[in-house]
């Protein structure tokens, strides 16, 4: 996965690939990111994002996700957690 600062709407965005390795369809996979205060643990934004199928198995697919955080706020990228399911 990587962070980029996106041109269009001046918005950090996390982008990446995922795989579908079981052995049939998938009709869609969720992907939450959990950005976390590292002090106190405490959830501070979260996002899902839901890749919609058909998918195939052994097929990969990207994703794009636009976290909602400027340049001016990229302080508070200290710690972050994605669940794919």
């Amino acid at each position: 996965m990587t962070f980029y600062l996106n041109s269009t709407n001046s918005y950090y965005h996390l982008k990446g690939l995922i795989k579908d390795i079981l052995p049939e369809f998938r009709g869609f996979i969720s992907v939450m990111i959990d950005f976390r205060n590292q002090s106190t643990v405490t959830s501070v934004h979260s996002i899902l994002y839901t890749l919609h199928g058909p998918i195939d198995s052994n097929t990969t697919v990207p994703f794009d996700i636009d976290t909602g955080y400027t340049q001016a706020q990229q302080n508070r990228f200290q710690y972050l957690k994605a669940l794919i399911t």
